[in-house]
């Protein structure tokens, strides 16, 4: 047996007034914990009680539809007792009541669990928020795709979750994109399951792994030169100079989105720099800005802003902007970022410090994905490396 269970009835006095009066009140014992199920709504005298056999003594008519009431109500805790018994799975006794008051579904679908994990962690971001949406959309579109409609929690199993991977890889999403995806899924039913939400998370003995290899690909300065140089429609040049701004700063999609010209702009010992505080991490970056990021600002100040569209709109015109500039590339949002990584440390030779302070990171263990030392770099630290020789 998984769970050790024991039904109590007990005559509770009357607190106030006659002390020989009171309810009937039922207690549940499970796994060596106890806890309080709450009045019956069966009155009585204590005289009319039998404690040894835990109903009421049967002298009076009345006195047998309230046991017949006592003995439902021990039936519909050990039924609901003997569900999890047959699944062999644990369930608290917090649990149990919930689930018999109505409080507690037994078992929920994935939707509503997911309604209280974004309504009740306030802990998360905004931008964690959407991450989390987004992957969990995707989620709900497997779902669709493979006709299953109104999913419990107890049916997303490995075998799903593995569909669900196999389903994103079919379509064009990278592998450390769709293992995040299995990842968010498997957090909301942990989260579920430690706020007793539901008794069994299917998903506790999963591993999900997460490929670690960093997409390191960034533009060159050649490509980057091609883009800048090159005239777009209006529509499609400020796509682009949306991405080469963020290319020149370091900036996330989310970053450049809410980044406002007169409160994130400011002057420092006579140059232009940005100062804002980053939407994921919530750590202040600062960003002396170059000529190039300095012009676009120009060009957008009568809007105090830079002219944003929509993630997925953006990326697929991104699309385009690389196929006009000639660059071979798969250009979306964040090779930006890289790129602006890449140029601090390779082409300029910038600390690491210095740019995990101008990308918003918290530590340096942030940004050594992004602090691929190439060539450039050795060549230039080592500009006068040589061995002397001494002679004898």
């Amino acid at each position: 047996m998984t769970n050790k269970i024991k039904i109590l009835f007990w005559f509770n006095k009357n607190s106030k007034g006659n002390q020989l009066r009171g309810a009937v009140w039922c207690r549940v014992t499970l796994n060596t914990q106890r806890i309080e199920i709450g009045s019956t709504g069966q009155l009585s005298t204590i005289n009319d009680w039998n404690a040894e056999n835990q109903r009421f003594k049967t002298s009076y008519p009345n006195h047998k539809q309230s046991n017949l009431i006592l003995s439902t109500i021990q039936n519909d805790l050990m039924n609901l007792y003997f569900n999890f018994e047959a699944k062999k799975q644990k369930v608290t006794p917090n649990q149990l009541r919930s689930i018999y008051k109505g409080d507690l579904d037994l078992n929920p679908t994935f939707e509503s669990i997911c309604e209280k994990f974004f309504s009740e962690r306030h802990d998360l971001v905004e931008s964690s928020k959407v991450s989390y949406k987004n992957r969990i959309k995707n989620f709900v579109k497997f779902c669709k795709h493979s006709n299953i409609t109104d999913i419990k929690v107890e049916d997303i199993t490995p075998k799903i979750l593995n569909r669900f991977y196999a389903y994103l890889s079919n379509n064009n999403f990278a592998k450390s994109t769709a293992g995040k995806a299995k990842q968010a899924i498997k957090t909301v039913l942990n989260w579920g399951c430690e706020h007793e939400y539901f008794a069994q998370n299917p998903l506790s003995d999963c591993i999900v792994k997460i490929d670690r290899k960093v997409n390191t690909e960034h533009l060159s300065v050649e490509e980057m030169h091609r883009i800048i140089n090159y005239q777009f429609d209006s529509s499609l040049q400020q796509v682009a100079d949306c991405f080469i701004f963020c290319c020149q700063t370091g900036l996330e999609f989310s970053g450049i989105e809410k980044l406002d010209f007169k409160k994130g702009l400011v002057n420092v010992s006579g140059r232009l720099c940005l100062k804002d505080e980053r939407l994921k991490t919530g750590v202040e970056r600062f960003v002396p800005l170059n000529e190039i990021a300095i012009k676009l600002i120009d060009k957008y100040s009568h809007l105090n802003k830079f002219p944003m569209k929509g993630n997925s709109k953006m990326n697929a015109e991104l699309k385009l902007v690389a196929i006009m500039a000639n660059i071979e590339k798969r250009l979306y949002w964040h090779i930006a970022r890289k790129t602006f990584a890449d140029h601090c440390l390779n082409e300029h030779g910038y600390s690491m410090e210095a740019t995990m302070k101008a990308m918003g990171q918290s530590n340096l263990n942030s940004i050594k994905p992004y602090a691929k030392i190439d060539e450039r770099r050795v060549l230039s630290e080592f500009a006068n490396f040589q061995i002397t020789i001494k002679n004898n």
